[in-house]
């Protein structure tokens, strides 16, 4: 059995937030429970501005052992 090649990237979950000067990225969560707890938080502080989720990818961090 050959193993599977390691994954390059991580899934995340971005939330915007547009406070009218258009779509800009708050924060990055690892899942989706986490990211729609915090998309809710952000609607509950400031309802008169949209929130959204997006899924993404992020490169992983080079990790080195010295």
């Amino acid at each position: 059995m050959s193993n599977p090649r390691e994954r390059k990237t991580i899934d995340v979950w971005r939330i915007l937030v547009n406070y009218g000067q258009g779509w800009e990225h708050e924060t990055t969560e690892l899942s989706f429970r986490e990211a729609r707890a915090n998309a809710r938080a952000y609607r509950e502080a400031a309802p008169q501005y949209p929130v959204r989720l997006r899924s993404g990818r992020d490169r992983k961090e080079a990790t080195t052992c010295a």
